[in-house]
């Protein structure tokens, strides 16, 4: 299954403890894995239909703000139930849907491979990330020649 994060990725995000509560339907302390791919599927669809108009998938490169999002979204639409649903992660997904939504008019641009660095998530798996998106804007706006005889 093709998907921007790995359970592993989602513990580092938000701890164990969290993701345990998350995706234990049973409340037997296991995290029902197959639950936790359900809602990284919908997570990923939903970034590729965001992305899709400025760049080629499946990406060759994963940005690390896509392994957020991902999460982010994932971990929201799991705690449907509204004792585990917390503010920090309804602020997560609302910021979420902000950068998607500028993903897809393109104002937020996702980084490439040559910006990455690694992070040794464990003493055998490497994770390729990259820096975060980057956002562009207009002209300064308040540059000395504007400002003059203002300040």
């Amino acid at each position: 299954m093709a998907t921007y994060s790995t359970l592993a990725q989602a513990e580092l995000l938000y701890g164990a403890e969290q993701i345990a509560v998350a995706y234990d339907y049973t409340n037997d302390g296991i995290v029902d894995t197959s639950r936790f791919e359900q809602h990284q599927k919908v997570a990923y669809g939903l970034i590729n239909s965001s992305i899709m108009g400025h760049h080629s998938l499946p990406l060759v490169f994963i940005p690390e703000i896509l392994v957020k999002l991902e999460v982010d979204i994932a971990l929201y639409n799991a705690c449907i139930n509204a004792v585990k649903r917390t503010d920090e992660m309804r602020r997560r997904y609302d910021d979420a849907m902000k950068i998607l939504e500028k993903l897809a008019s393109g104002k937020l641009k996702l980084e490439t491979a040559e910006h990455s660095t690694s992070l040794n998530q464990s003493k055998d798996t490497q994770i390729q990330i990259g820096r975060q998106a980057h956002y562009e804007t207009g002209a300064r706006q308040f540059t000395g020649n504007t400002m003059k005889g203002i300040v």
